[in-house]
């Protein structure tokens, strides 16, 4: 399925809950679930964006046309979920610092 990777789609549906319990009932601590969009502002996208100034349209252009799709909830930001585990890591993952959603699972 990773043959040609970004040329062909390889959405799946997912049982997040069932990879939780099996990441944890392997020796795994669950670092947290959230939306793509919540994920990807966590680490910084707008700080990212901010960068480059709103003004260079031919820059600026594609780089707000690309967050939309990752970040807006009719597209890609609450449909596309992320979870993360960790072993032997005190610190949260700086993705899920803010709106874990993993007592949902």
């Amino acid at each position: 399925p990773l043959i040609y990777v970004g040329l062909q789609d390889i959405t799946a549906h997912v049982d997040f809950t069932n990879i939780a319990y099996t990441g944890v009932n392997n020796g795994l601590a669950l670092a947290g679930f959230c939306s793509q969009a919540q994920f990807l502002m966590n680490c910084g996208i707008l700080d990212v964006m901010s960068q480059v100034s709103p003004h260079d349209m031919a820059k600026y252009a594609p780089l707000a046309a690309a967050a939309q799709k990752l970040l807006s909830p009719a597209e890609m930001g609450d449909l596309f979920k992320v979870i993360g585990f960790t072993k032997n890591i005190d610190e949260p993952l700086i993705g899920f610092v803010s709106g874990d959603k993993s007592h949902t699972l």
